[in-house]
Parts: C-alpha cells; structure tokens; sequence
C-alpha cells in the first residue's frame, strides 16, 4: 500500500486493524460519528478526481459511451449469453447487484438511517434515497475513467 514510501504492508495493515478496532468498539454511535466525517470526504475528494481524470481525457467521453452501447447491443460481445433469455437474465442480475452495491435492496442501511437524530424524517428519507442516486453517479464515474484511460485493454484487450 505505501511500499513507494517503503512502509511495509503489515504495518499499514495493523495501523488500519486498530483504527477499525478503535472505532467498532465504540458502538453504532463512534462508527455513526466517524462515518459522518470521513464518507463525504470520500465522496468529494473521489468524485473529484474522477472528474479530472475525465476533463483530462474529454475528447475519449463519446468512444467511452460508444463502448458501453456496443458491449450492451451487440450480442457477440455478450458470448454465450446472446440468447434473448441470457441477456435478460444478465440485466436482472446486473441491476440486482447494481441495486445491493450500496444495501439499498437489502435493508440494513435503515440501522444508521434509524439512530440518526434528526429533526425531520422526511430528510432522512430523502437522504437515504440520494444514496441510491450518488452510488449510481459514483459508478458511472468509475466505468467511464476506466474506458477512457484504456485500463481495460490491459485486462481484456481490445475488443
């Protein structure tokens, strides 16, 4: 993880095991508390860098969503999965798992939701559902860098 900075990986490891211990073993409250800090700094500072990865590679934007419709279209590109079933299969899974990415579909993100002390219930509710939309946005920014930066064809190849 640091091994530029020649930190050994187990020392970043236990530092990360004892922050995590610190902050479980406080209870819902701690791990509430330094959610609150640390979630939408993540959000922003990823958000952000995502972004500027794109605004960098703008002119790559148009080939990047040509990719997606033709990975999404063309049943070559889906394998064995071309039959019409296969692809309706591979969409109701590929939105269930879109959907769970962030629990929305399992119910365990109404446990923080529920401690939170708020004036209104409408705000957590609406705040609940932008979490739904802000995961959607975050993996959105996440596909479109990896095919504007070729990343893929490292993997893949090009298809």
């Amino acid at each position: 993880m640091l091994s530029p900075y020649a930190v050994p990986n187990w020392i970043c490891g236990l530092i990360l095991a004892a922050f995590t211990l610190l902050v479980v073993m406080g209870g819902i409250k701690r791990v509430s508390t330094v959610a609150t800090k640390l979630v939408p700094f993540m959000f922003v500072l990823y958000s952000s860098v995502m972004l500027w990865i794109l605004g960098c590679n703008a002119a790559k934007i148009p080939f990047a969503f040509k990719m997606i419709l033709k990975g999404a279209f063309y049943p070559d590109a889906l394998g064995a999965g071309a039959a019409v079933a296969a692809i309706l299969q591979t969409l109701r899974w590929g939105l269930a798992r879109a959907f769970m990415s962030n629990e929305s579909g399992i119910g365990t993100a109404t446990i923080p939701h529920s401690m939170a002390e708020s004036e209104n219930a409408v705000d957590q509710g609406i705040l609940s559902i932008a979490s739904v939309y802000s995961n959607g946005f975050l993996c959105l920014l996440s596909g479109l860098v990896v095919l504007v930066t070729d990343i893929y064809s490292r993997f893949y190849g090009d298809h």
